[in-house]
């Protein structure tokens, strides 16, 4: 949202805000991150493309885009912690971007393996293993600066076509 940012948002993302914002055209930072990342129409997770990976118009790549040593090495880390059998255990992975579990086509000691992606039902039971590599990455929070001797919360406000940073508590 700074001056070297060049994306301008969606006119569908900027009316979505605008809905959010109401007569004070300005929303918490975290309402901001909730609606820009999870929002069922068009929040940056919940659409249907391919964000992860090599290929043009990726935009990041993981540890399971490059090799699958990282989930050979979280299953070895869960079988170390566990108490019990690991082939008695489900392995569930939380927000893992579609086609790149950590588990996904590799052999490992559990009784199987369940992805569960944004916006699908969180239904758990039996003996587990729940593990989540990113999706805490990507939460919403509450943004603050110290001015003046006194913390004050930030926000994004809509300025024309532009999103803009916003103190909320003036």
């Amino acid at each position: 949202m700074g001056s070297s940012d060049t994306t301008a948002p969606s006119p569908e993302f900027l009316a979505l805000l605008a809905r959010a914002a109401g007569a004070d055209k300005a929303v918490s930072f975290a309402r901001f991150m909730q609606l820009a990342l999870y929002d069922p129409a068009l929040g940056y997770y919940r659409r249907e493309r391919e964000r992860v990976g090599y290929a043009e118009g990726t935009d990041f790549f993981t540890a399971t885009t490059s090799a699958p040593v990282f989930g050979s090495l979280v299953s070895a880390a869960a079988q170390s912690l566990l108490k019990g059998d690991p082939a008695k255990h489900t392995f569930v992975e939380l927000g893992a971007e579609p086609g790149r579990g950590i588990l996904e086509g590799q052999a490992h000691p559990f009784a199987g393996y369940r992805c569960l992606r944004v916006g699908e039902a969180l239904e758990l039971s039996g003996p587990l293993v729940v593990f989540s590599n990113e999706l805490f990455d990507a939460q919403p929070f509450h943004r603050y600066k110290a001015e003046g001797g006194r913390w004050r919360e930030w926000g994004v406000g809509i300025r024309g076509d532009t999103l803009v940073e916003v103190p909320l508590d003036t």
